[in-house]
């Protein structure tokens, strides 16, 4: 077996997915030392946090040339100290700012996810249908379950060729 990273033992066997070997990776890249790491990130709550400011912060990429050491301070304060949405907030408005090439722009759903327009299409479906039953008061939940059953059965529902049999 042919093996095209350092990475690629570890994860054929299922103990780390390639995204963790390269998050691990710009960490290093990006703080040499776990001292400065802890020191700029140490009262950090969540992972996702970390996860999220990358882009912005690695040394390869164009926007980290833009920003100040002020600018990173701050980018690792809100990390560590803002609640979640609040950094959420925070970091799509500064990827926004330093757009480039992907980062600070919308994934394209209409070339991406044009495929699972009908099957979108039929949950609300679905969702629409069992809002209105429940609304009408059917409260025996066995008689629900049946009816709702009979006339959505999956394979039927999922039609993928158009709309639902209702």
């Amino acid at each position: 077996m042919t093996f095209i990273s350092i990475g690629d033992p570890v994860i054929f066997r299922g103990l780390i997915k390639r995204p963790t070997i390269f998050r691990s990776h710009k960490i290093r890249v990006i703080w040499r030392t776990k001292e400065s790491l802890v020191k700029d990130l140490g009262d950090l709550k969540s992972l996702s946090n970390l996860t999220e400011i990358l882009p912005l912060i690695d040394p390869l990429q164009e926007v980290r040339k833009k920003l100040s050491r002020q600018q990173l301070a701050d980018i690792y304060k809100h990390a560590c100290y803002d609640p979640p949405m609040k950094f959420k907030k925070y970091i799509k408005i500064l990827k926004q700012k330093y757009a480039h090439d992907r980062l600070g722009r919308s994934l394209n759903r209409a070339k991406y996810l044009k495929e699972l327009d009908i099957v979108v299409k039929n949950l609300r479906s679905l969702i629409g249908y069992l809002s209105r039953e429940r609304q009408r008061g059917q409260t025996p939940k066995l008689k629900f379950r049946e009816r709702t059953i009979r006339r959505f059965s999956f394979c039927e529902f999922m039609d993928f060729r158009g709309t639902p049999n209702l």
